[in-house]
């Protein structure tokens, strides 16, 4: 089992915490932030399917994505610009959520049907994190 996903979610996640490269990781707010995202890192890997989702930009217009193509999907955007994303199964019904990197908890969850096999998404605020799954 190759363990790329983890790295690639993981990296866009630090990123989003570190966010201004002359902090470093030990600067306590930013340590404390990095600590609380890979809680978040790791509740996600708990309740997906993470070992069959691979890294696929492909499938989101901002480049982010680990996905298992049209079942379920996690898609970081930095900078809170509505994006798109791809291979969903259109007339399939799916649970999403947001999550906030900046406040460490899911600040909207909701379910909606897939209408075509591309969804266009609109953040609710800057760097956010969406995951999809299929139910």
């Amino acid at each position: 089992m190759s363990s790329a996903p983890h790295l690639m979610i993981s990296r866009s996640l630090l990123e989003a915490a570190c966010g201004n490269p002359k902090q470093t990781l030990w600067d306590g707010k930013v340590f404390n932030k990095a600590n609380n995202i890979n809680g978040m890192h790791v509740d996600y890997a708990r309740r997906c399917g993470l070992v069959n989702m691979n890294p696929r930009g492909d499938l989101a217009s901002t480049g982010f994505c680990l996905a298992n193509p049209g079942v379920e999907y996690i898609v970081y955007e930095p900078g809170g610009s509505p994006f798109s994303v791809s291979g969903l199964r259109a007339g399939s019904s799916y649970y999403y959520e947001w999550y906030d990197p900046e406040e460490n908890k899911v600040i909207a969850a909701a379910q909606t049907k897939a209408l075509n096999t591309v969804e266009r998404f609109t953040p609710p605020n800057q760097s956010i994190v969406l995951y999809i799954r299929r139910i």
